[in-house]
């Protein structure tokens, strides 16, 4: 990870784990792990088909990990073409930041964010490849609660040095939304009991999630980010 802050790689590990528990996602996992574990026809017997569902469901990982680095490679490489500006593209970058935080917490709601582009695709593909076809289509526009984290994690690897440095920034944030995606996978059959539970929680965790939006912001505004990330390094 070179010359990268450990701050900016464990605030995108964070985000992928609270995007992964945001409202938008934990409802919809039974439905999509059902969907995954269906695309090898046939049933089978039980530990045939948990079997399938983690296999499965790392074609989905891995699907959505691909285009989220991409992103992150392609946001790294435009700041690297807008390198005289930095400093003014961080504070732009703040700003928005800020705004999406307030978004996400409930506080400043933004109508088009909220519009469902999510959609499971009628495959003719199944197996493994299927699934990593449905992780590239949830990357590309699952639900509006991906959207903003996602694209405040995309404005601060718009600020990196290097192209890297972007790339494993959307690698942390990839990590932090699959490794929960994953454990659920291979406990899946305990798993919707606990997120069930989880249900009442949402509105805290989305305050949080928030909260960090706007705090992150706030100190890319005011120059303070790069500081810090240089002390922790």
């Amino acid at each position: 990870m070179e010359h990268m802050s450990w701050l900016n790689a464990g605030t995108a590990f964070l985000f992928g784990l609270l995007t992964f528990l945001s409202p938008c996602v934990l409802p919809l996992l039974p439905g999509y792990f059902s969907y995954i574990a269906g695309m090898d026809r046939g049933t089978g017997t039980v530990p045939d088909r948990r079997r399938r569902l983690i296999l499965n469901s790392t074609g989905f990982v891995l699907g959505f990990g691909v285009l989220f680095i991409g992103m992150g490679a392609a946001a790294s490489g435009v700041g690297q073409w807008l390198n005289q500006t930095r400093v003014l593209l961080t504070q732009i970058a703040g700003l928005m930041i800020i705004i999406l935080g307030l978004h996400v917490s409930g506080l400043l709601p933004i109508k088009f964010l909220y519009r469902q582009i999510g959609w499971l695709p009628r495959l003719n593909i199944s197996g493994w490849p299927g699934a990593f076809v449905l992780g590239l289509s949830f990357a590309a526009a699952w639900t509006p609660c991906v959207g903003p984290v996602l694209a405040s994690i995309l404005l601060l690897a718009g600020g990196s040095e290097t192209m890297a440095q972007g790339v494993a920034l959307l690698s942390f944030f990839t990590l932090g939304l699959a490794v929960p995606f994953m454990v659920a996978a291979f406990a899946a059959d305990r798993i919707f009991r606990v997120l069930e539970r989880m249900q009442r929680f949402m509105p805290y965790i989305n305050a949080v999630s928030g909260g960090l939006l706007i705090a992150m912001g706030l100190l890319l505004l005011l120059g303070i980010w790069d500081r810090l990330a240089r002390v922790i390094y």
